[in-house]
């Protein structure tokens, strides 16, 4: 039966398969609610749910726990991919909001950071400094492979993701 993504919920804690058919935990802080596509921001861990489950009852859950966090659409949970396994009721999200991304425009070859509201609906851009930003995750909406294709290369092959690709110059428009 697809499942679809409109009954997700904050505090929902998933399963996202890897490479080797093994599985990451994604825990879903936050959803938007006026985008017409399903936006959801999430964090990432290799760990069971069962042992996300009992970190967060023991009061060791931390956001320095997860391996991957961002933005990405519902497509995962639609095709049954990514399947929710429990959920933490009454979440609190205020201690684990992270609504500050970086973003480096190609055309300028600045950085920026990118300042969401709590539903991730309306952004502020402020010009930034790549030190400022260097912590940051990145701005944007990655989709259900591209989230599993990260993970597989953070937990299975022990990679960092490769930074963002930089021009040496600005791209000039015609």
């Amino acid at each position: 039966m697809i499942q679809s993504n409109k009954n997700l919920k904050i505090g929902d804690v998933f399963t996202v398969p890897l490479r080797d058919s093994t599985t990451a935990t994604g825990l879903i802080i936050t959803l938007s609610k006026n985008r017409g596509i399903r936006t959801i921001f999430g964090y990432f861990f290799d760990l069971s749910p069962a042992e996300l489950i009992n970190l967060y009852h023991s009061k060791k859950l931390q956001q320095e726990l997860s391996v991957y966090a961002g933005m990405y659409g519902g497509l995962g949970f639609i095709d049954n991919s990514w399947e929710v396994v429990d959920n933490i009721p009454d979440f609190p999200i205020d201690k684990w909001e992270q609504f500050e991304f970086r973003n480096l425009s190609l055309t300028s070859n600045t950085w920026r950071k990118s300042i969401y509201d709590s539903n991730i609906d309306s952004v502020d851009m402020i010009i930034s400094s790549e030190k400022e930003c260097k912590d940051l995750f990145e701005d944007g909406l990655s989709g259900a492979i591209a989230v599993q294709n990260a993970l597989s290369l953070i937990i299975l092959d022990k990679k960092p993701l490769p930074p963002i690709a930089r021009p040496k110059e600005p791209i000039k428009r015609f």
